[in-house]
């Protein structure tokens, strides 16, 4: 099995739907890790929910990314 990446990989981590759900992901664990206080308000299946719609993402046909 050999690795490589796609040939468009820049529009790929900029503009898939995938991707973006990740970063919102990271942000709002690293929003919860910092300041502690904002926990409290953030429900914590938040994170998982945007995980799980960032999967669900990869598998949309997101036309605008096709292979150049």
């Amino acid at each position: 099995m050999s690795i490589s990446l796609l040939t468009n990989w820049w529009e790929v981590l900029t503009r898939a739907w995938s991707m973006r759900l990740i970063a919102v992901a990271f942000l709002l664990q690293l929003v919860e890790s910092l300041i502690p206080f904002i926990g409290d308000y953030l429900p914590r299946w938040l994170t998982v929910i945007v995980l799980i719609a960032a999967a669900v993402s990869r598998l949309v046909d997101q036309t605008n990314l096709e292979p150049k």
